[in-house]
């Protein structure tokens, strides 16, 4: 910032509340934010785990609901 004397690591004077949403507080908060930057790796969690049962969850409801489908055009049409 332009004109101002503070150092890295200081406290600013946003106005953070003492604990977040999760229940973390600043210092926490700020301890991660340290963690990331010491570190200069971030690894970030691929989405497989979780498009695997997202696509074998819609294959098993469009097979059900055509074969329901059929079922009810063959017997109650």
């Amino acid at each position: 910032m332009v004109g101002s004397t503070k150092t890295r690591g200081e406290p600013s004077d946003s106005s953070w509340r003492s604990t977040t949403t999760y229940g973390d507080s600043a210092a926490d908060i700020t301890a991660g934010l340290d963690a990331l930057v010491t570190r200069q790796t971030v690894r970030v969690q691929p989405a497989f785990p979780l498009l695997v049962p997202v696509a074998i969850g819609l294959v098993l409801v469009l097979t059900v609901e055509d074969l329901l489908g059929w079922w009810a055009l063959l017997t109650l049409g």
